[in-house]
């Protein structure tokens, strides 16, 4: 625990973040190109249209996919999560043709205050959050380096053994007058 107490968790509508949620994914917005301002023991956060109320940071180990970790009550999470409930991640639409994708998503961003993105800008985004937000890259980059490196040390392994058991031969050849590069 960095700031708080465990036992605050049975306070009403209490709950404990981790710090890397507290400080980017949950952290409140100021404006376009400001810093976010990270979650403080005593705001106030709003789940599944309920109340939560934050009553410690915490520093835990990072999950696979950097999500935000929240910790409460079981029967409290039950009632932030309900089934069937915001389950929507986004919405595809199509222009009819009477506008460039660019300029529909503009539009959409005006009437309306959420993101719109075009199909590039949206893989780029899924992109771009896979290697800055999730342990993957990493993961992935250790399993081939390891692979490389395993891979290389069974291989002068083998090569080592095959000398070692027909250094005989190779000194008989040598006896016989064969050159060293033959």
């Amino acid at each position: 625990m960095l700031e708080g107490d465990p036992t605050y968790l049975r306070f009403p509508d209490a709950v404990i973040v981790n710090k890397i949620g507290a400080e980017d994914k949950l952290a409140r917005e100021q404006g376009p190109g400001l810093p976010k301002i990270p979650l403080r023991v005593g705001d106030e956060l709003e789940l599944n249209d309920r109340r939560a109320k934050v009553v410690g940071i915490c520093d835990v180990t990072r999950t696979f996919q950097s999500q935000p970790l929240l910790y409460m009550t079981y029967n409290r999470a039950l009632t932030y999560s309900p089934l069937q409930r915001k389950m929507l991640s986004f919405i595809l639409v199509k222009s009819d043709g009477s506008m460039s994708q660019k300029a529909l998503c503009d539009k959409i961003r005006k009437q309306t205050g959420f993101a719109a993105y075009t199909k590039e800008e949206f893989e780029q985004l899924t992109v771009d959050y896979y290697l800055k937000y999730t342990g993957i890259p990493i993961n992935f980059g250790l399993a081939v380096l390891l692979g490389l490196l395993i891979g290389a040390a069974i291989a002068g392994q083998i090569f080592f053994n095959f000398v070692s058991d027909n250094l005989k031969y190779l000194a008989l050849f040598s006896v016989m007058g064969a050159s060293a590069f033959c």
